[in-house]
């Protein structure tokens, strides 16, 4: 009995030490790379402690958040630069203290009145990391605000040894730059990305950009095929409706970033 108790430990170690751990070896896999935008957003207020949690629970490929640096230099969750649409505050983040944030508790959301307020205030950026580390899912980071929060992000990652595992994703050009110059091995991800930029991208390596193309169908092939040509993965808009999600997979997305779509078990 007990050695059957310890050969089947032993499985069981051998298969989680050879879990894929990269980035490159999550994109690999046979199913869909889901990515939880703002985590689960149906169960709970965006980019919360419970939407993460949610998103972890549901076994999402990454769990997407939005990433701001603080007045005094913390990193915190949140889509928007004011508390005012789900704080019901008008705080600026990046001209407000850590800790006058921390005291706000958020007042919109999907069922924001089931949770206790601890788990409303606004994530640190190591809570959301914490979360991902529990289920496993790759932190898809988009970063906010001043590139000045850039190098922070990155140091919080190389902390913990997931520069090859997460991703890092702006709108603004400046900030996969800035995140390409000071880590080579981070992949980059840029969010309605235009053509011209293609070359640059493809030059960094290690890279992604998100085509705006509400409608997959409406996507130019011949761009989408430069794009893969280039060495470059793709995704478009969020693939919220089994249609969407048909339509992008036909479309040769390699990340589908949804608020809805939940992953096959």
């Amino acid at each position: 009995m007990l050695t059957t108790f310890w050969a089947v430990v032993l499985l069981w170690t051998s298969v989680a030490c050879a879990a894929p751990r990269t980035l490159a070896e999550r994109f690999a896999q046979s199913q869909p790379f889901l990515i939880a935008h703002r985590g689960y957003q149906p169960d709970a207020p965006e980019n919360s402690i419970p939407s993460f949690t949610r998103a972890g629970e549901l076994a999402y490929a990454a769990i997407e958040t939005d990433v701001r640096l603080t007045k005094d230099g913390k990193l915190i969750c949140s889509h928007d630069a004011s508390f005012k649409r789900m704080f019901g505050v008008d705080l600026t983040v990046e001209t407000t203290d850590f800790e006058n944030l921390r005291r706000h508790v958020m007042k919109k959301g999907r069922k924001v009145e089931t949770y206790p307020a601890e788990k409303l205030r606004p994530p640190t950026f190591d809570e959301y990391l914490d979360i991902c580390a529990r289920y496993d899912c790759v932190p898809f980071i988009e970063t906010k605000g001043p590139i000045a929060v850039v190098k922070p992000v990155l140091d919080a990652l190389a902390k913990r040894g997931l520069l090859d595992v997460a991703v890092l994703s702006s709108v603004p050009i400046e900030h996969i730059r800035e995140a390409r110059r000071l880590s080579k091995s981070i992949f980059v991800h840029h969010i309605f990305s235009k053509p011209e930029l293609l070359d640059e991208i493809a030059a960094m390596g290690n890279a992604g950009v998100s085509w705006d193309y509400p409608d997959p169908t409406r996507a130019p092939r011949d761009l989408l095929e430069r794009t893969h040509a280039k060495g470059i993965k793709y995704c478009l808009r969020g693939a919220d409706t089994p249609e969407a999600f048909a339509q992008q997979k036909a479309c040769g997305c390699d990340y589908f970033p949804t608020n809805v779509t939940v992953p096959e078990r």
